[in-house]
C-alpha cells in the first residue's frame, strides 16, 4: 500500500523512545501527519489514513484519543525513507 497518495494521516504513540528526528522522517515521507495519544490502554503506534476513513475519524473523536499537535511537511522519499519500517520492527 502506498500512503504518500494518502493527504492526511494519523501517527500513534505512545513510546517514550519516539524522539523528533524519527517524528519528522516520518512527516516527511508521509505528508501532513497528526500526533495523538491512546489514554486507556498499553503503548501503541500506527498510521491510519483519514481519506474516506470512518474508522479514523471515529479514533480522532473517541475521548480515548487526545490529539498533541500536527506536523506538514512536503513529502520525500531521501529522508530516512526506512524509519517507519525500523520503528514497527522494534516496538
Amino acid at each position: 500500500m502506498d500512503r504518500r497518495n494518502y493527504d492526511t494521516v494519523v501517527f500513534i504513540d505512545l513510546r517514550p523512545s519516539m524522539n523528533e528526528h524519527e517524528l519528522a522522517a516520518i512527516c516527511s515521507e508521509f505528508g501532513r501527519v497528526t500526533l495523538c495519544e491512546i489514554i486507556d490502554d498499553l503503548p501503541k503506534i500506527g498510521i491510519v489514513s483519514m481519506e474516506n476513513s470512518k474508522e479514523a475519524v471515529s479514533l480522532l473523536h473517541s475521548d480515548k484519543v487526545r490529539s498533541i499537535c500536527e506536523f506538514c511537511a512536503p513529502l520525500s522519499q531521501n529522508v530516512m525513507s526506512n524509519t517507519y519500517s525500523r520503528i514497527l520492527e522494534t516496538d
